[in-house]
């Protein structure tokens, strides 16, 4: 068996037969395989876990005993009793401009391949939990009806084998014409969260003279800036991430405006219940410390404290109470889009370009404290749970990601033990330089709490196309991934 230091740097990628998801759900194989836990099978292929499946193979997981019914690929991980949450990408419950939906989302067939391998490896005990937290004003229901999650869930619990399905977040919201008009409370975590105040071993601490002009989610200012500021950087963990013995991180391969790729490390906002916990950008440009735009124009700034402000006074009357409020908050909306929004100076607004400052922290704090803060939310130097990752790139997603999307068909999965190191082989397979992102260079100097206990050249990538075993070196033979608006022409190869 792999020694786990040796097994920690191991990459895979897989190169898939079609850049293709199976229908149905529940995404049953189509092949009795022989350590297949269930009976049922599917009546049409399942490239997606035959692909899952090769892809432990050729990580050499359980190698000795693959052909049989033994073959336990996550054993070395997972113990029979552990508590294993599966956090894909739900980020959105429709594709913002109606494109396909599923160069936005973690597909259900590749949770449902993972689900089952777990399954195995716990032999009868333990808990399985599926878990996200989306973007405000969706509807997580449908996510999971549009994925096939919740046909997976029914499946699961007709076999005697019930799994958790949790929205992790304590509040939605619902908007009319790009207004909040209504907040309403959610169940959220059944297990409750945890505050988690890194304070000075915070990345935020740095720029903490600047609190006042942080922006969350939403134009909530005073909510984000309440909890990361001169004296606290706390973040509203989901208990039932933090009592977990074992983390699987599902992400999507797609482009993010805002921090350029999200892959493991940004994904990990979905742990968090409460969204305006996250500092997301600083309102302004650098001229004034702010990084939400590039240009420094005067009459730039002034159209972003219009929006700024405009945006608190309109949701004030919608909260109002006033029928006659919201109306006319709603009108003055959609005359301050259309004047403002689509006159813009600059197509880059909230932070989504290669200057963002401010997100790469908040990523970076949230992943130190998955790995190393204990189900109370105390923070250890030793990791307090095992990892694992699998991103789903069948199809990914290219351009102005997270949710306005491009379909890239790549027909890959990436897989590995380190989140960081994923991350590096899966960035550089998207045709990017991954040390040209702020995240990835902060997270290879950390100190305290590090993300990887290697150097990148340790790293070792193991892939069904010989090109993709050196991928950290490759110029040839990538995705090419198209590069979000505000990082065109900053974080391409070459």
């Amino acid at each position: 068996m792999t020694e786990p230091a040796r097994l920690e740097r191991r990459v895979g990628i897989l190169e898939a037969e079609a850049a293709a998801y199976p229908k149905p759900p529940p995404f049953h194989p189509s092949t009795r395989y022989p350590e297949y836990p269930f009976a049922e099978l599917a009546s049409e292929p399942n490239p997606v876990y035959a692909a899952v499946r090769e892809l432990f193979r050729i990580l050499q997981l359980d190698a000795e005993r693959f052909g049989s019914a033994e073959w336990n690929p996550l054993g070395a991980l997972i113990r029979p009793g552990d508590r294993v949450v599966l956090k894909p990408n739900f980020v959105m419950d429709r594709h913002y401009t109606g494109g396909d939906y599923f160069s936005v989302v973690t597909h259900g067939s590749v949770i449902r391949a993972v689900a089952d391998y777990v399954t195995i490896a716990l032999g009868g005990s333990g808990e399985i939990t599926i878990a996200d937290a989306p973007m405000i004003d969706n509807d997580f229901d449908r996510i999971l009806r549009q994925t096939g999650v919740d046909a997976i869930a029914e499946f699961y619990a007709g076999s005697g084998r019930p799994l958790g399905v949790f929205d992790l977040r304590v509040e939605n919201v619902e908007t009319r014409d790009g207004l909040i008009v209504r907040r309403f409370k959610l169940r959220g975590d059944p297990n409750g969260y945890v505050p988690i105040d890194l304070g000075a071993g915070s990345e935020l601490a740095a720029i903490s003279s600047f609190y006042r002009i942080y922006r969350g989610s939403d134009y909530d200012g005073a909510e984000t800036f309440e909890h990361h500021n001169d004296r606290v950087n706390e973040y509203l963990l989901s208990r039932t991430v933090l009592r977990s013995d074992v983390f699987i991180n599902l992400p999507k391969l797609k482009t993010h405006k805002k921090i350029g790729v999200t892959l493991n490390l940004k994904n990990l906002i979905g742990i968090n219940g409460d969204k305006n916990w996250i500092p997301h950008y600083r309102r302004g440009s650098p001229r004034i410390a702010g990084d939400e735009y590039h240009s420094a124009n005067t009459l730039r700034h002034l159209e972003s404290l219009l929006k700024d402000r405009f945006k608190e006074k309109a949701y004030a009357m919608a909260q109002s109470g006033s029928r006659v409020g919201l109306l006319v908050a709603r009108k003055l909306r959609r005359l301050q889009k259309s004047v403002v929004e689509n006159t813009s100076l600059t197509k880059i607004r909230a932070g989504g370009w290669h200057g963002n400052d401010t997100l790469w922290r908040s990523v970076l704090d949230l992943n130190k404290i998955l790995l190393y803060a204990d189900a109370e939310g105390r923070m250890h130097d030793r990791p307090q749970r095992r990892f694992l990752s699998l991103i789903d790139g069948i199809i990914g997603g290219e351009g102005d990601g997270p949710v306005i999307t491009t379909p890239k068909p790549s027909a890959v999965l990436v897989a590995g033990f380190n989140p960081l190191a994923v991350d590096l082989c899966a960035t550089r397979l998207m045709g990017f330089d991954p040390l040209r992102f702020t995240q990835y260079r902060q997270a290879l100097a950390l100190r305290r709490h590090r993300l990887a206990d290697f150097d990148p050249s340790q790293i070792e990538c193991v892939s069904n196309r010989a090109a993709w075993c050196d991928i950290l070196e490759r110029k040839d033979e990538l995705l090419n991934f198209a590069a979000p608006t505000g990082w065109r022409g900053e974080i391409e190869l070459g």
